[in-house]
């Protein structure tokens, strides 16, 4: 064991010797370098806009045709289309999905807007769908899905890109979740009858992801009772879940016939759900707790012609309006309108009615542009907290804009009735400055 013992105190000694000898040097101060920044300039990519097509109908037109699935009639494009030129002139009249592009660094409604419109007049659905032509999203929601006995829903999905995506799909029925994913082509449409899926559910919501480039989506509804046709709609609004919403414009034009239904629908934690409802003579409050992964439908009434209603919760839910029209006899769904302190909307032949909404606190000014050829008509008008108004509007186009907040919507009452909300379309780029030292 000696050697052990001795080999131990050697190495021991050695590195206390090396301790010793060490020398600490000065610091030597590094050459100082001038930061170097440098500002590029990231252009956003071309603005792309789509229009879903037109109606959709589901087993021929008496409903016998088992399987069969078909494009009926014409859609009707309007857009208003600011500095630039598109990529390629739209089609005012048109059949399949349309996608509008244009090139430009400063994007928004103020760029590129459309909206197309549909008079469908058919055995088994009648109605007039309408609706913005909104941009593609990778990811969203439909709460308007409804199915069974006089009911029925339509998903339209549409590739504007030049590669292949999949697409999930998510059926949020009463009774859980499914799911199934489909393959959609490059410059291809894929329409779908969404009975089967959602297990004839008279109540349920969508959630749509692309697992590639952005796609467009859209639900058609149609309503009716026996052979009597009882409205349709279009959904191009894709919405994700939040915690403050507003609804508008909610008209009575069913007063004694049918009232609206509020519909929630809860993905995530149990929560309130708190309804205010602004109408001309009054404000009324509905509170309903609903349950994680539950619907609540509520019908409501309001004195008054029109009303907006704010959704607030705890938890990020989802919200929407089916509201019923006598006459003319139609359906729309008013899902939640967007937040803008300038929007730009293209107008269509029929009779039109602006709806202008404050969500503030404080009063707000708001100028209207209607723009009919070179003829410009300006309107200022000043909005009292959290108070909406209306007025008809015709031409080519309409712009509001304000200082602060605020929501806006057209109401059509004419051979049918529809609600066009609209949502910015945009996509970021920005001066970026990037230092280098």
């Amino acid at each position: 064991m000696k050697p052990v013992i001795r080999f131990a105190l050697t190495a021991g000694a050695g590195l206390a010797l090396a301790a010793s000898q060490l020398v600490q040097l000065p610091a030597v101060p590094l050459p100082s370098t001038p930061a170097i920044a440098n500002a590029i300039s990231v252009e956003p990519l071309p603005l792309t806009i789509s229009c879903p097509g037109a109606w959709v109908e589901v087993a021929g037109e008496a409903g016998t045709e088992i399987g069969q699935i078909e494009r009926i009639g014409q859609a009707a494009v309007s857009s208003y289309v600011g500095e630039g030129e598109l990529e390629t002139a739209p089609e005012i009249l048109f059949q399949q999905s349309q996608h509008l592009s244009i090139s430009a660094p400063n994007q928004s409604t103020e760029l590129l807007s459309a909206l197309q419109a549909q008079l469908v007049d058919r055995q088994r659905a009648s109605g007039l769908a309408a609706a913005f032509c909104a941009q593609p999203a990778t990811s969203g929601w439909f709460v308007s899905g409804q199915a069974g006995v006089g009911k029925e829903s339509v998903l339209i999905l549409s590739n504007p890109n030049a590669v292949d995506t999949q697409v999930l799909i998510e059926y949020h029925l009463p009774g859980g979740v499914t799911t199934e994913r489909v393959a959609i082509a490059a410059g291809e449409e894929r329409l779908a009858s969404l009975a089967v899926s959602a297990n004839l559910e008279s109540t349920f919501a969508l959630r749509i992801e692309s697992l590639g480039a952005p796609i467009s989506a859209a639900v058609q509804n149609r309503y009716s009772r026996g052979l009597t046709p009882l409205g349709v709609n279009l959904s191009t609004k894709i919405s994700q879940p939040a915690t403050e919403q507003w609804l508008l414009p909610i008209s009575a034009l069913a007063t004694g016939y049918e009232q609206p239904t509020l519909r929630v629908y809860n993905p995530g934690a149990e929560t309130e759900v708190i309804a205010t409802i602004f109408g001309t003579n009054g404000v009324e409050v509905i509170r309903e707790f609903v349950a994680a992964g539950s619907f609540v439908e509520v019908p409501i009434s309001f004195e008054g012609e029109a009303s907006a209603i704010q959704i607030q919760s705890e938890e990020p839910v989802l919200a929407g309006v089916l509201n019923p029209s006598l006459d003319p006899l139609d359906r729309a769904w008013i899902l939640p309108a967007e937040s803008f302190t300038q929007v730009r909307i293209p107008l269509s032949v029929y009779d039109t009615s602006l709806y202008v909404n404050n969500p503030n606190a404080t009063a707000i000014t708001i100028t209207v542009l209607v723009q009919d050829g070179v003829y410009q008509n300006y309107q200022t008008l000043e909005l009292a907290p959290f108070t909406m108004e209306s007025f008809p509007v015709s031409g080519d186009s309409v712009r509001v804009e304000s200082a602060n907040l605020f929501q806006a919507a057209l109401e059509i009452v004419d051979q049918g009735y529809a609600v066009i909300i609209p949502s910015e379309n945009q996509n970021l780029g920005d001066e970026l400055v990037v230092v280098v030292r």
